[in-house]
Formats: C-alpha cells, sequence, structure tokens
C-alpha cells in the first residue's frame, strides 16, 4: 500500500495543516478501534481541528472506526439503539476525505461502495442485514433486534391509523382499504387526534416529514410485535406489504436515499 495522508501519521498532519472545519459541528462523533491510524492518536488529531470524539453514546450520530480492535459488542448495540435515527459509519481513512474535501461519501452511492469494499466493519455490518443511511431521512428498518428488552417506542394506544380505522391481520381491512386510508394520511388535510404536539409530528400533507412519519408508525408496529415472537405472520405481512407501497408510489418519485432492508 502507498503512503498517503489517508494513511499515514507525518502526511495527514501536513497535508490537514491549513484546515479549518466549518461543519459537522452539530453532529455527535466517536471514535472506535485501530487502524491505519492508532486510536489515541487519531482522537488528538480531531481535537486539533476542532471536533470532539466521543465514547460510543446513545445519540451518536457519527462513529469513525478503525480496521481492527473495534467492539462487535458496542458497534450492534449503537445499530440497536440508532436503529429509525440516523447513523453514519465511517472508515478513519473515509472520515479524512470527507473532511478533505466537504463530499460526504453517503451522497455517492458508488464511492460509498468502492470506500466500504473489504472494510471489516462493513463486512460485519452487511452480514447484519443492514444499510448505510444518507442524507436525508432514514428509511425505517422492520428488523427486530431481540436484545433485553429495554428497549420501547412510544405510541398512542389510539393513534391517527387507529383513529382512521387502519387495521392489519385477520380481522384487519383488505388491502385496498388499507391503502385507501393510507393515501388519505399522506395527501389530505388530518383530523386532531391524541393532542396537537402529536399531532405535530405529522407536518404537512405530502412533505417527507408526513411521509417519515407513516413509515416510521407501521414499522415500529411491525418491530414491536416481531420483539414479542407472536403469532402475528399475517398482520407482519400486511405492514411490509404497505411499507413497500409507500416506498413504491411516494419515496421512489420523490427521494433518493438509500433504501434499506426490510427482512
Amino acid at each position: 500500500m502507498s503512503t498517503t495522508p489517508f494513511n499515514d501519521t507525518f502526511l495527514r498532519d501536513w497535508f490537514f495543516t491549513s484546515f479549518t472545519n466549518s461543519f459537522l459541528q452539530n453532529d455527535i462523533i466517536s471514535t472506535m478501534g485501530t487502524g491505519p491510524f492508532a486510536a489515541y492518536d487519531f482522537d488528538q488529531f480531531l481535537h486539533r481541528k476542532h471536533l470532539i470524539p466521543h465514547e460510543v453514546l446513545p445519540n451518536t450520530n457519527i462513529l469513525v472506526i478503525g480496521t481492527e480492535n473495534w467492539d462487535t459488542n458496542k458497534l450492534t448495540s449503537l445499530l440497536v439503539m440508532r436503529y429509525d435515527k440516523s447513523l453514519k459509519i465511517y472508515s478513519q481513512e473515509m472520515f479524512l476525505m470527507y473532511l478533505a474535501n466537504n463530499l460526504d461519501p453517503y451522497d455517492n452511492l458508488d464511492v460509498m461502495t468502492l470506500l466500504s469494499k473489504d472494510h471489516p466493519v462493513f463486512i460485519f455490518i452487511a452480514k447484519m442485514n443492514i444499510k448505510w443511511s444518507e442524507n436525508s431521512f432514514t428509511w425505517p428498518s422492520t428488523v427486530a433486534y431481540r436484545g433485553n428488552g429495554s428497549l420501547s417506542i412510544y405510541a398512542p394506544a389510539n393513534g391517527l391509523l387507529s383513529h382512521l380505522g387502519y387495521k392489519v391481520g385477520k380481522s384487519g381491512l383488505s388491502i385496498i382499504g388499507r391503502r385507501r386510508i393510507l393515501d388519505q394520511v399522506f395527501s389530505s388535510e388530518l383530523p386532531l387526534v391524541v393532542s396537537a404536539d402529536y399531532m405535530q409530528q405529522w407536518d404537512r400533507p405530502e412533505s417527507k416529514e408526513r411521509l417519515k412519519k407513516l413509515a416510521d408508525s407501521i414499522a415500529a408496529f411491525c418491530r414491536n410485535i416481531k420483539r414479542r415472537y407472536a403469532d402475528n405472520g399475517e398482520a407482519i405481512n400486511d405492514w411490509e406489504q404497505d411499507l413497500e407501497y409507500l416506498h413504491q408510489k411516494y419515496y421512489l418519485s420523490r427521494f433518493s436515499f438509500q433504501w434499506p432492508l426490510t427482512e
């Protein structure tokens, strides 16, 4: 391997001499592992560039990880904590490239694929059927990680979808009936349900925020059932079909971030 500013300490410090950080100030950046740079050296470099590296935290939204000596348990816990939130994982080299030109590899699928190829952490993540998110909101996954049971999701017992008659499973609506309600929720003004604060989460008709809230809700229902080992295969199938319907009808025509797996 040739010596470059992205794998050699001396060249790195020389290359970034005049670097002034003007972005990433609102992100929670955590680091883990070594390679090509030692963990302490890399953290000190970030400090010198006015970026504060942390231990892995529940609100970490950027993780910079080395090629070795990273903790699989900590990584898995972070993926669980951030399963429906934004999380971007970079190798040390990828993150330095991002700092160098202010172009996020996540904005270009081909670049991301080349830079992540053969890196141990991305191989590990791929085996978990988790794909990276991009620079828009993270589309919710219906994957249910069965841990210690401490994860919980707040959802009103009689939320908007229930109020409008949305119901899945053996006693639920037909596929036509469910999709009529989903179309109504995405495209129309909504009635006041639960509280004004709750309704603010649904934002404007046909907005990205409206689609996100709708998909988040359905994915959360599905995950919660899966965690209980409940025999609700028909309901799970209905929810996942409805997510795919939203993906095909609304997401593909308006948004361009990476779509995650749902199995």
